[in-house]
């Protein structure tokens, strides 16, 4: 019966219309045979007309051709496939004679030995795609699951198109309000709110009104170490300057800055810079927001150095162990005057007042002025010029006994420097006055 049917298909083929010239198959460069009887569906509708014609393939080497037949009230395709090897993918289209057309179609076999496909009664169907009389969807490529770092802008790709070349329209969200999309053209650009991170489901849809495809996917946001906020300096102000004198010796000042805060919540601790004579006031890092000096440390710091007068800058700069931030303002200038102070040299109380030659002398810029007091005095310590006129007062106080030393460092009761040349300097206690002679050089 089968032999039967087959014979009758090929009698059929030669007085129907013929399929394009390269639909052409020669059975015998084939050794085997898988058999399909369907029907044929264009845009999801039955198609009637007769001068339709299917053709397998296989790649694109044609393996059947057949034009259909009507019979049980519909027209049929009774198609023979050919091949030699078994588990061939097979693939489908359809030609259109009176419109000249080829459509897809978008079911696909596997070729088996012997193989059959629906019967007259219960056909295999053919579904064709005419995209130019059906709206089809667009399709969009999804797009895998990825993660950036924290504060870090990203642009991708995204893959889409249209059978039916339909202006398309896309947009784009995300399941979380820190996450940022928008969409133009074929780039989807992320951002992120600052210093935010965790996970979240972007969707991005393409649409041409009718029909609309979407694809999601996990966007994670990694998170990264943030420097500590920026900061300002607040005391003492720029180009200030700290005067310290025997009277405000129990006195203090501070280094104060604002607090840094750490998004991250890091633990933030601060390195105090210094430069120039400033360095002698060097500390530790801390963790608090400020450095706080008595007068009569830094004078004996200064001391220890042999100067009266410290000049330089200051600054801060915050750090979470990682990252650091230096202060927006700074560095601050600073400069700490000592040069009135009298330092107690020797706790032995002498036996007599004595006014000793400062040293070095000649000198410039400073000269050291030592002398003792054998009880508590009213002290005044002044240097006059060779004319008798007062020129700086450098003690004028009570002191308890002992032996001090002043530095001198050449300049007025103003902070000018004096000219050079010789200075008389007297030392005034009420029991007791002596004078020294002191050469200014320049």
């Amino acid at each position: 019966m089968m032999k039967k049917l087959i014979t009758l298909i090929v009698l059929v083929q030669w007085l129907v219309a013929q399929p394009p010239t390269d639909w052409t198959v020669n059975p015998s460069d084939y050794e085997s045979v898988m058999t399909i009887t369907g029907i044929l569906y264009i845009n999801g509708s039955e198609s009637g007309d007769t001068l339709n014609t299917i053709a397998a393939f296989q790649d694109d080497t044609c393996r059947g051709v057949i034009n259909p037949i009507y019979t049980l009230d519909q027209w049929m395709y009774f198609l023979m496939v050919y091949g030699n090897t078994n588990y061939e993918d097979i693939t489908f289209m359809v030609y259109d004679l009176e419109r000249d057309t080829i459509l897809n179609i978008v079911d696909t076999l596997s070729f088996i030995t012997d193989d059959q496909h629906g019967q007259p009664d219960d056909p295999f169907i053919f579904h064709a795609i005419d995209s130019t009389t059906l709206n089809l969807p667009p399709t969009i490529t999804s797009i895998e699951d990825f993660a950036i770092g924290e504060d870090t802008p990203t642009n991708i790709q995204v893959a889409y198109s249209d059978p039916n070349n339909d202006q398309l329209t896309l947009f784009s969200h995300s399941s979380d309000p820190n996450i940022l999309t928008t969409i133009v053209d074929y780039t989807l650009s992320i951002s992120t709110t600052e210093n935010w991170n965790g996970s979240g489901t972007i969707t991005v849809v393409v649409s041409d009104i009718e029909y609309s495809d979407s694809t999601s996917f996990v966007l994670t946001v990694n998170p990264v170490n943030d420097a500590p906020d920026n900061f300002g300096l607040l005391e003492p102000l720029d180009n200030v300057t700290i005067n310290i004198t025997n009277d405000n010796l129990n006195d203090t000042f501070r280094f104060m800055w604002e607090i840094a805060d750490d998004v991250d919540g890091d633990q933030v601790d601060y390195i105090f810079h210094t430069t120039g004579d400033l360095d002698i006031l060097g500390v530790d890092q801390q963790d608090f927001n400020e450095i706080i000096w008595t007068h009569g440390d830094v004078v004996s710091l200064m001391n220890a150095e042999g100067v009266t007068n410290i000049t330089g800058t200051w600054n801060i700069s915050a750090t979470d162990g990682i990252a650091s931030t230096t202060s927006t303002d700074g560095p601050f200038t600073l400069t700490i005057d000592a040069s009135t102070v009298a330092l107690v040299q020797d706790p032995i109380l002498p036996s007599k007042f004595a006014l000793h030659q400062n040293y070095p002398n000649p000198f410039n810029p400073t000269t050291s002025i030592e002398f003792s007091l054998p009880h508590k005095s009213s002290v005044e310590l002044n240097v006059y010029d060779v004319k008798g006129q007062l020129v700086n007062t450098l003690v004028k106080q009570f002191m308890e006994g002992g032996n001090y030393k002043v530095i001198w460092s050449g300049k007025d009761m103003l902070g000018r420097d004096v000219s050079a040349g010789l200075y008389i300097i007297r030392l005034n206690t009420g029991d007791y006055t002596e004078s020294r002679k002191a050469m200014f050089l320049k």
